[in-house]
């Protein structure tokens, strides 16, 4: 398949925290190609599939088809093993996570409060592989949602999920755990993600949806 370009320009979009590690900041130069690759790879699976939970084919977004290939950069391996997994929670679990944003009623004023007030429950009891699996799931299924109405706006707001992923991953620590755990390219051992329990996950993000929407509600009558 084809591949985002690994190279990139992610250090220059996030900022490093003050004392961060060597590792950490290797991690956070490569997550927002790491990112790009799970959503492209993600796309091109609903593409092939044909039909999307919407009973549509999927939308053209050239955004994630019409890149460089780099097939071997450690980024769109790392990319590419993710999405495999992530394949089957977005099919098993596309009725959830399409509810779980109907409810959120994004805009560009609370997309990222929103988005991280459901990431930080996910992560509230600790961090592994599947739940952040599960969190680039989510970031793919509010840019799919925005890409079935408003396609038009789809590339601009592609890039602010992948930020937002990206960010979250930096300013919550995650990266700091990644680089534990060897970087990104730990993912890619053949059991470093084990069989997470889903439907727990799901029952603690439905916890933050509620949250966010509470949030979301009292913010626009302050």
């Amino acid at each position: 398949m084809a591949q985002w370009n690994g190279g990139g320009d992610s250090g220059s979009e996030t900022r490093v925290p003050p004392g961060a590690t060597d590792d950490e900041e290797r991690v956070i130069r490569e997550s927002t190609d790491v990112v790009k690759n799970f959503m492209a790879e993600a796309y091109q699976h609903d593409s092939l599939n044909s039909v999307s939970e919407y009973g549509s084919t999927t939308p053209p977004a050239p955004l994630l088809t019409n890149f460089t290939s780099s097939p071997l950069s450690t980024e769109a391996r790392v990319g590419r093993q993710l999405a495999i997994i992530g394949d089957d929670i977005n099919e098993r679990y596309a009725h959830e996570f399409n509810n779980m944003i109907s409810m959120l009623h994004l805009t560009p004023d609370t997309a990222y409060e929103a988005f991280a007030g459901v990431a930080k429950k996910l992560f509230a009891d600790g961090i592994n592989w599947g739940r952040i699996v599960t969190l680039l799931c989510f970031g793919y299924r509010i840019a799919m949602d925005v890409l079935q109405s408003k396609t038009r706006e789809f590339a601009k707001f592609m890039k602010k999920i992948i930020s937002y992923v990206v960010r979250f991953i930096v300013t919550e620590r995650i990266a700091k755990w990644i680089a534990e755990q060897g970087g990104w390219a730990a993912a890619l051992a053949a059991d470093a993600i084990p069989s997470v329990g889903y439907p727990t996950l799901f029952t603690i993000m439905g916890l933050g949806i509620l949250c966010a929407v509470f949030a979301i509600v009292r913010a626009r009558k302050g």
